[in-house]
């Protein structure tokens, strides 16, 4: 039976890789880019990014690099942000 530590790190894991994905979208759609022009600018495939978005895959490093690259993102920031909307959350 898993510690309720490792339980703990691996809900947060999940979080920050949501908060990741949702990051990456968000600046998409602020750029009016399609999932298709990222996917291409990145050397990637649509459903790649749909994937990616949608936290159907875990993306690679290299991925996430790319596509971060293409929106004009600091990936580290991006987790960094990620991290922090996990550990301090806004209120509306």
């Amino acid at each position: 039976m898993p510690s309720n530590r490792s339980t703990k790190r691996d809900a947060l894991r999940e979080q920050i890789c949501s908060g990741v994905a949702q990051i990456l979208k968000a600046e998409r759609l602020k750029r009016n880019l399609t999932r298709t022009e990222v996917a291409g600018r990145a050397g990637l495939n649509r459903q790649t990014i749909a994937f990616i978005e949608t936290q159907g895959r875990t993306p690679t490093i290299d991925t996430l690099l790319r596509v971060s690259e293409v929106l004009g993102l600091n990936l580290e920031d991006v987790i960094r942000d990620a991290r922090g909307n996990v550990e301090s959350p806004k209120t509306l």
